[in-house]
């Protein structure tokens, strides 16, 4: 943490020294990390991209990181009740399966529809009562369905099954990486990939989800946890157009 600091001290002063006009930004050398680096910070892996920016030979490192849009309190709260209560009773797995059949029968239009103040409390845990009945649900996800409908919070159930996902992988010491690409990678490239993230993570059993996305143009995106790194072609032209800005200014 205290090389953070001492980074963060540093580039506040450049940061100043440039705002104050204290120095030229033309004398400021910009040289952007396209390559993606992988550190391991506090037992967690840590996906980061970075500018390398030095005056007077002198080198100062922003790190950039692209964080996810966070799971709310509630819906963590949910999820993690659900784990406790499932793993007392040693039903995790079939919890997990339960809630997998749900997500694939779930939409949330269906969930704002028995929001409606027309619906009843006790209506709408009747219908979802029956929806789970008819799918064979055990009864502790039945109950737990059934709560989340009279507290009005179905609409929440995509973030609890993320949360919930995601702590069945820490149970089982899971590590869930989601490879995102323009084209299908070959095998070759997953596995190198793989290979370079469990020498981070020696203990743990790497998941690999693979993700088409024609929009990022080329090159691929690596999610682990809230954590992104961007090596795709749009990112790269964009940091070429900022290099290109600051040489302008």
């Amino acid at each position: 943490m205290q090389h953070f600091s001492s980074l963060n001290s540093k580039l506040y002063n450049l940061n100043t020294a440039l705002c104050n006009r204290e120095l030229n930004p033309r004398s400021v050398t910009i040289k952007s990390q396209i390559k993606p680096k992988i550190i391991n910070l506090s037992k967690e892996i840590t996906l980061d991209f970075y500018f390398s920016i030095s005056y007077n030979k002198r080198q100062y490192y922003t790190l950039f990181f692209k964080k996810m849009t966070q799971i709310s309190a509630i819906a963590k709260n949910y999820a993690k009740a659900l784990f406790c209560v499932a793993k007392s009773h040693n039903n995790v797995d079939k919890i997990s399966a339960e809630l997998e059949i749900f997500r694939k029968n779930f939409n949330e239009q269906f969930a704002n529809e028995l929001k409606n103040p027309a619906i009843s409390k006790d209506d709408s845990v009747k219908i979802i009562t029956q929806i789970g009945k008819k799918l064979n649900f055990s009864e502790i996800f039945l109950n737990f369905l059934a709560n989340m409908s009279k507290n009005r919070r179905l609409g929440l159930f995509g973030d609890v099954y993320k949360e919930f996902s995601r702590l069945l992988r820490i149970e089982k010491n899971i590590l869930e990486i989601e490879l995102i690409s323009s084209a299908k990678l070959d095998e070759s490239t997953i596995e190198d990939i793989k290979k370079i993230i469990a020498k981070q993570n020696p203990n743990k059993s790497i998941e690999v989800i693979e993700t088409l996305k024609s929009d990022i143009l080329g090159g691929l995106q690596i999610k682990i946890g809230s954590n992104l790194i961007d090596a795709s072609l749009r990112n790269k032209l964009s940091l070429i157009e900022k290099e290109l800005v600051a040489i302008a200014a």
